[in-house]
């Protein structure tokens, strides 16, 4: 029992002196006023009324002092920034604005004696002026006043005083260089490099000075030097050199010394080099010689198949799909894993699809569809698959199947289902394709009702529900998910599509006959039964009765369905009709742009086009396509023609 009441007396005594501690602990904290703040902590309360308006007032004298630069106004600059240097010394901005100053009003030694000034309070303070900077800048005033006598003796000392120092060199060697002294710039750059003892030390100094002179050799030579001390500048002196071998002398001087160089390389830096030449072969579009050198490298190891698939897909992005195709197939003899071997597949499949071989392109995406692969790349090929089958004319069930795929992958994998709902309505529009429009629209409806009425909310859904209705013969709701898709999108990619319905339910609102024609019509070409549509509207052209504006609206029509069928000819023959209607017609401006790009791009008759596009700049002046017009005369069609 005594041992109990010991235990808690002890307990009730270090309670108090616990409260104790922390009462005193939680007091405010008063400074001691004799004790100094440390340079950089905030005061409490921050800075002082006084040092809040200085501040101001700097802040106003370097934006006056810059306009009065942007003025000519320089004995005003000089005025203001010497006010800046007073309040905060060793500004930088305040040291290069004074200097500039003296300088364009040669007074130099004005100039000379800041310099001096600016020197001494730079040894005196920790100022952030760089002390070979201000050795160049009083190297450069003495130059430009034509002392050179003087301006070799700062730098000799200069050199002396900062010997062993990388960027006095620097420093000196731009002042040279700036004075067209390229000779001695590049002269002090070489003797610096010996006497270092590296052999990469300013190659790219020299590098550029080489490229402004021309002189190609240097300038490629130094360039590779760069690399050498760091290949992460790959990428840089890649671009430099291809700008280089724009020029033909300069290109052939650019593969001889890399050849040579290659010759010359150690089994590190091969490599490098190798890198180099693909990237100016595939820069000059040289690419059987990019792809050769590539497939070089891939032999060589690494990361597997890297590379050489960076590679592939690039050639892809430039829409070479024969050079593509061959670098994957390139990477399919290397064995690879099942994962990247389905990523190659795919990539092939793409190049097959440009290429116009959907058969051989639908083989390499079932392939591709092993186990092992990724969900990005299944993704990928299940849809690649549904298209090609819905192109194919497979039945639609089986497009549709695949399309379930993907959705399946995307609700696995929220990252992949930023266009879910693009798929969601290619799926939908799979039962149209059977002749099931009501099953089409309820899909359609169910994705619009989810989305809701948020921003951007489903605007392909809605057009194509759009489209649904008109073909359906049910134009007042056609018109109605139109508009609802222009109110939550206005700025989709549907919604021109959507605003030219709109056009044209407001054109033919009391014509609802004609209405019908043009939605059974466009039925039919979405079931690919093109002859059947332009029998179709034909028939309403020819048809005396037919007002106008509606024979125009067909003729615009046909010419789609012909262009789609790939029966040019007579695409061009219905944009003529169209084109030679009265002056009332709506769409003049369209048809001669529409007929200029068809001779241009499909029936290779770039006089033809010419004359179209000239005919649209002078009948219709004020038409929005006049600027398109302009730039593919200018651009694809021969003035002299």
């Amino acid at each position: 029992m005594q041992i109990v009441k010991f235990w808690i007396t002890l307990f009730s005594v270090l309670l108090m002196h616990l409260n104790g501690f922390a009462q005193t602990n939680t007091k405010s904290f008063k400074p001691d006023p004799t004790v100094p703040i440390p340079a950089g902590m905030p005061t409490r309360g921050g800075p002082s009324p006084e040092e809040t308006a200085l501040q101001q007032e700097i802040s106003r004298a370097l934006r006056l002092a810059r306009q009065a630069e942007s003025d000519n106004d320089w004995q005003r600059a000089i005025e203001l920034w010497q006010f800046v240097w007073e309040k905060r010394p060793g500004d930088y901005s305040a040291y290069n604005g004074l200097r500039r100053a003296y300088i364009q009003l040669r007074r130099y030694d004005d100039a000379l004696a800041f310099i001096d000034r600016a020197e001494k309070q730079n040894r005196a303070s920790r100022s952030p002026l760089e002390p070979s900077v201000i050795a160049a800048d009083r190297i450069e005033i003495l130059f430009t006043a034509g002392r050179t006598d003087e301006a070799q003796t700062a730098i000799d000392r200069a050199l002396a005083e900062f010997k062993g120092s990388p960027n006095i060199v620097r420093a000196i060697s731009n002042v040279l260089f700036g004075q067209r002294r390229t000779d001695e710039a590049m002269s002090l750059l070489k003797r610096a490099r010996k006497e270092s003892g590296n052999p990469f030390l300013f190659a790219q100094e020299m590098a550029y000075q080489a490229e402004v002179r021309m002189d190609w050799a240097t300038a490629v030579a130094e360039y590779i030097n760069y690399i050498q001390e760091g290949p992460e500048r790959l990428s840089y002196v890649t671009g430099v050199l291809g700008d280089i071998c724009e020029n033909p002398a300069a290109d052939s001087i650019v593969q001889n010394i890399t050849n040579q160089r290659l010759k010359e390389a150690d089994n590190n830096f091969k490599p490098v080099l190798k890198r180099l030449q693909a990237g100016l072969h595939f820069r000059a579009r040289r690419y059987a010689q990019a792809l050769a050198l590539y497939q070089e490298l891939d032999q060589l190891g690494g990361e597997e198949g890297g590379e050489l698939l960076r590679f592939a897909k690039l050639l892809a992005e430039e829409k070479e799909w024969n050079y593509g195709l061959e670098a994957y197939n390139s990477l399919l003899l290397r064995n690879p894993s099942q994962a990247l071997r389905s990523k190659i597949q795919v990539g092939c499949g793409i190049c097959l699809e440009a290429l116009n071989q959907p058969d051989s392109a639908l083989m390499v995406y079932r392939a591709a569809l092993a186990p092992g692969i990724i969900a990005e790349t299944a993704v990928v090929a299940y849809r690649r698959i549904a298209d090609i089958e819905l192109q194919l004319d497979y039945p639609p069930a089986e497009a549709r199947k695949h399309y379930e795929e993907v959705l399946k992958i995307m609700r696995r994998n929220p990252s992949l289902a930023s266009d879910m709902e693009d798929v969601q309505v290619q799926m939908a529009l799979t039962y149209e394709r059977e002749g099931d429009l009501t099953t089409a629209q309820a899909e359609l409806e169910k994705i619009v009702r989810i989305a809701g009425n948020r921003v951007a909310a489903a605007p392909k859904a809605r057009l194509e529900l759009a489209k649904v209705h008109f073909r359906k013969g049910f134009p007042t709701k056609a018109r109605y998910e139109a508009a609802a898709l222009l109110s939550a999108d206005p700025t989709s990619e549907y919604a021109n599509d959507a605003l030219l319905l709109m056009m044209l339910f407001d054109r033919l609102k009391d014509d609802s006959l004609t209405l019908t024609i043009f939605g059974e019509g466009d039925y039919l070409c979405f079931l690919k039964k093109f002859d059947d549509a332009a029998t179709t509207l034909n028939k309403l052209i020819s048809n005396k009765t037919t007002s106008p504006l509606t024979v125009e609206e067909a003729l615009w029509r046909l010419s789609e369905i012909n262009s789609t069928s790939q029966r040019y000819a007579d695409a061009l023959a219905n944009l003529d009709d169209i084109i030679s209607r009265p002056e009332s017609s709506l769409r003049t401006d369209a048809a001669l742009f529409a007929a200029g790009k068809l001779c241009l791009d499909k029936l290779d008759n770039p006089l033809a086009a010419a004359r179209y596009l000239e005919l649209l700049l002078t009948r219709c002046p004020d038409s929005p396509l006049v600027d398109a017009a302009r730039r593919l005369l200018r651009s694809n069609l021969n003035p002299a023609s």
